[in-house]
């Protein structure tokens, strides 16, 4: 795992080194940079393979390409020997970079991308042709963000373009809006007006003479088949044997590896295929397994005991990490940390595990994408036939097209697709309302901000899946965009941070060309039975106690760290409210505070959204 910086235009070599310095975490263990004409390319290494031969920036052996990349390849062995059988020649011994490199060389990106498995971010330039090539991964694992500003820039995260002189701060409008509606922000857009996030499964090309850019798909999820459909028994059997491929592939580093084991059924299975693997290779070590405890949590929402029973059953070396010290410098370093703004609070309790277990391994298998692809929400329940259309809604639609309605009664008129989509937007990720967005933000702000396209991203993808729209549609929206730019944010960011590499089998090619293109809700879900295929998967392998029972993730007390520890400079952020972001409603901001302050509880997710927006602020100030 890695960061990279690349600039196409003028920059000074200090700058570039300092900006460059910024994703030091992300790779401690090298650092590179190679200059070209106006070129510069840079890039910070964590050696999780190929200790010795996989510095970057790497040139191809007649120096016309150079490549900075992020990520792992899995299937890098199969590819080498698919290229050696074509002539390529390989200098390193086992570099899945220069596997990368020399593929793109020989293959070019159209042909080369589609092959790749793994997670992965990079640049590559033709010196000779004077373009440049980017991609990141099927499902944006690893981040990608780029600028055509004076040229071209690309990184790993927005930290560097804080560092680069003259380069424009103005806040993205559209970002914050969508950041209030959801608590992250979607790609392509970004806090920055001028620099956006690569699209997941994108592959990038600039023209270095022209400034011409253009930006395609290399994967798309594919449209479930109703043809397809398989009994629950089969799906089963096909995903047993996907899982256990994609865990095994995601094994080979020349580093230490671990797993997040929460105790719920994706973390179970990644430990059950995993120790697997070890068995079938002659491993003679433990699998490695770490749990967070909550001494803080709800009754019932601490899972370690859960996890010590998957760890007792597999033979596991097993850490129980505490999670009792999260302090008021904790969590404004961990706020003032990240690149944009990001309020999923289960990143706070994940980055205090993971500054922990890098103590232990450098790589880390977590079980990220088991419920987006195989229905673990009960949101997925819903369907278009639920809401037939009604005189009633009829009445109030025609109305609502005439504008003779307040934009509160909109809603009723909706039936069918429209009505599930506009459920599934309320019911998933989505948090804050259209009257949060007018309440938070200053009257300037809201015209810059077209709240009316809030969401419209989501909508769209949604509705773009099927008709009639279906489970399945709204499952692969979910991975679309709230897998990516809220979990693997989570992940990568609060793992990074400590140089810790973290991989998701169950988002391998192995599951994901097997499994999405069948229609999994199809196979036995129902309001008792979410995740229906994984739960028959692990009655096979773990204990009843682990699978059969509520869902539940990080449960962090916002409340009561806000009233508590964090409340000093939680205080301060917003009595500075006018300072820090001008284009906020101070006065609201403080009303809302305060009500939190005297033991209401009913806005506590928006008010912490707010809150992490003005202490992210208050170390990256922004120009209105």
């Amino acid at each position: 795992m890695c960061g990279f910086l690349t600039v196409i235009g003028d920059v000074e070599k200090e700058n570039f080194d300092l900006a460059l310095d910024t994703i030091e975490t992300r790779g401690p263990d090298d650092r590179g940079v190679v200059q070209y004409k106006d070129l510069t390319f840079g890039h910070r290494r964590l050696a999780v393979i190929d200790i010795e031969g996989g510095h970057q920036p790497m040139q191809s052996p007649d120096g016309r390409f150079v490549l900075v990349y992020n990520g792992e390849i899995y299937n890098f062995q199969q590819l080498r020997e698919e290229l050696a059988s074509q002539g390529v020649v390989f200098e390193t011994d086992h570099s899945d970079t220069e596997v990368l490199l020399l593929g793109l060389q020989h293959w070019g990106p159209d042909t080369l991308l589609p092959k790749l498995d793994g997670m992965f971010a990079f640049s590559v330039y033709d010196k000779q042709g004077r373009v440049l090539h980017a991609a990141r991964d099927r499902f944006g694992i690893k981040p990608f963000y780029y600028s055509t500003h004076n040229g071209f820039i690309s990184a790993s995260t927005l930290a560097p373009f804080w560092k680069l002189p003259d380069f424009p701060r103005n806040i993205n409008y559209h970002a914050l809006r969508e950041y209030l509606a959801v608590h992250f922000i979607p790609a392509p857009l970004t806090i920055l007006r001028d620099v956006h996030a690569l699209m997941p499964g994108h592959h990038l090309k600039w023209h270095h003479d022209s400034n011409e850019l253009t930006i395609k798909p290399f994967w798309s999820i594919p449209h479930a088949d109703p043809a397809q459909d398989l009994t629950l028994d089969e799906l089963v059997e096909i995903t047993d044997h996907a899982l256990y491929e994609s865990v095994k592939r995601q094994l080979v580093a020349d580093v230490p590896v671990g797993v997040f084991l929460s105790g719920g059924i994706d973390s179970s299975l990644m430990v059950h295929y995993m120790t697997r693997a070890y068995k079938e290779s002659k491993r003679t070590e433990k699998v490695k397994t770490f749990t967070m405890t909550f001494p803080f949590a709800r009754k019932g929402y601490d899972e370690a005991k859960y996890a010590k029973q998957v760890a007792d059953l597999l033979q596991t070396e097993h850490t129980e990490i505490n999670a009792k010290d999260m302090t008021q410098d904790f969590f404004v370093e961990s706020i003032q940390n990240l690149d944009q703004p990001f309020a999923d609070s289960a990143y706070l309790p994940l980055r205090k595990l993971c500054s922990h277990m890098q103590q232990y391994v450098t790589v880390a298998i977590a079980g990220d994408g088991g419920d987006e692809i195989f229905c673990g929400y009960p949101r997925y329940l819903e369907t278009e036939d639920m809401f037939p259309p009604t005189a009633a809604n009829k009445l109030i639609k025609s109305l609502a097209d005439l504008n003779l309605v307040p934009g509160s009664l909109r809603r009723r008129a909706l039936f069918g697709k429209d009505r599930l989509i506009w459920n599934h937007t309320k019911l998933g990720p989505f948090k804050g309302t259209r009257k949060d967005m007018y309440q938070f933000l200053t009257n300037d702000s809201i015209r810059h901000a077209d709240l009316k396209d809030t969401m419209k991203h989501w909508v769209d993808l949604a509705a773009s899946f099927a008709d009639p729209i279906d489970t399945d549609a709204l499952m692969r929206a979910d991975l679309h965009k709230y897998l990516s730019d809220d979990y693997l944010t989570k992940t990568d960011r609060a793992s990074m941070d400590f140089s810790l590499e973290v991989r998701v089998p169950m988002l391998g090619n192995p599951v994901t060309d097997e499994v999405l293109m069948h229609r999994v809700a199809a196979s036995g879900l129902s309001e008792d039975n979410l995740k229906p295929v994984l739960k028959k998967l692990a009655d096979k392998y773990l204990p009843r106690e682990v699978w059969d029972r509520p869902k539940h993730g990080f449960s962090v007390p916002i409340y009561d760290f806000m009233t508590t520890e964090w409340k000093e400079v939680t205080a301060d952020w917003v009595d500075r409210c006018e300072q820090i972001a001008p284009f906020l409603n101070s006065k609201e901001i403080k009303r809302r505070y305060a009500k939190l302050q005297s033991g209401r509880k009913d806005s506590r997710s928006m008010i912490y959204a707010v809150i992490t927006l003005l202490g992210w602020l208050d170390k990256h100030p922004v120009d209105a």
